[in-house]
């Protein structure tokens, strides 16, 4: 049976606000959109907060541990430092270098107990002391061909075979360092010797006692020699013998290594916003 009319009448106005109220309107839309932008927006940010900050430590970490490593070996060979038993000639030197824009480079030569396994082939000669060195070079640090493509600063460890140490180290050495390393380490042999990459500062001091009995640390820039007949720094003798060696090592991280390769920042910015400074300390006799 048909519904009265008036019974319809009434009614079609709720029906209408009813599906009325069901629907967003325009403006919600617009309101909602603009909102899930924002938190879209606000999640992007965090994320590229989090992966930034990640980025910084893994190279703080990658730095530290760089320079770590280098100190480690570098103070292993100050501890196995081995004054020779001839009569003159050479055990320890250090030359001042300037490696690029890098200004705080030293070129290092010791006699030590070395523990590295003598690779040489063949080994005829048996002896615990070696000759090694440290230097710093601006190079292509895997680049066996083209050392001059692509260049970073890095420093490297040389060591000696036993028997050219005995061979060549003798009393009738007057400079060991162009005696055992006659070519600088931008040679292509001598990238195989690499030890650490990004280094752009590195030194070697040591402590004595002057003249009046006052306690002296040498500079980085000085040169230093230590021979069977003495100790001297900058050609000067020095009473008694160096006491204690402190080696500082400057690493570079790797964002701070390649603003300074696209120019962005010298050296010396680089270092103060992107470097890590180490230091250590031993006894030396």
């Amino acid at each position: 049976m048909k519904p009265p009319s008036h019974l319809l009448v009434q009614h079609t106005p709720r029906l209408l606000a009813v599906r009325h109220s069901s629907a967003f309107t325009l403006l919600e839309l617009l309101v909602a959109a603009t909102v899930s932008m924002l938190l879209v927006c606000l999640l992007l940010m965090a994320t590229r907060a989090i992966s930034a900050n990640y980025t910084h430590t893994q190279a703080n970490i990658t730095r530290q541990g760089d320079a770590a490593f280098a100190l480690d070996q570098l103070i292993q060979d100050l501890e196995g430092y081995v004054v020779p038993n001839f009569a003159q000639g050479e055990a320890l030197k250090i030359t001042p270098e300037t490696v690029g824009a890098a200004t705080n480079a030293i070129w290092l030569t010791l006699l030590s107990t070395a523990t590295d396994a003598d690779t040489s082939t063949p080994v005829d000669f048996t002896g615990a002391t070696r000759a090694i060195s440290y230097r710093m070079a601006f190079q292509n640090t895997i680049a066996t061909n083209s050392p001059g493509t692509d260049p970073s600063f890095a420093l490297y460890r040389s060591i000696s075979s036993a028997k050219n140490t005995f061979t060549n180290v003798t009393s009738s050495t007057t400079n060991m360092q162009v005696q055992y390393w006659p070519t600088a380490p931008t040679a292509t042999t001598d990238i195989g010797n690499f030890l650490a990459e990004n280094v752009v500062g590195f030194s070697v001091r040591f402590l004595y006692l002057d003249s009046s009995g006052a306690e002296k640390w040498t500079s980085s820039g000085d040169q230093i020699r230590i021979g069977r007949d003495g100790s001297t720094v900058n050609g000067i003798p020095i009473p008694g013998s160096f006491l204690r060696a402190e080696a500082t090592i400057t690493v570079l991280s790797p964002e701070g290594a390649q603003r300074v390769k696209d120019g962005v920042l010298s050296l010396k910015e680089a270092a103060a916003r992107y470097g890590k400074t180490s230091v250590r300390q031993t006894a030396f006799f």
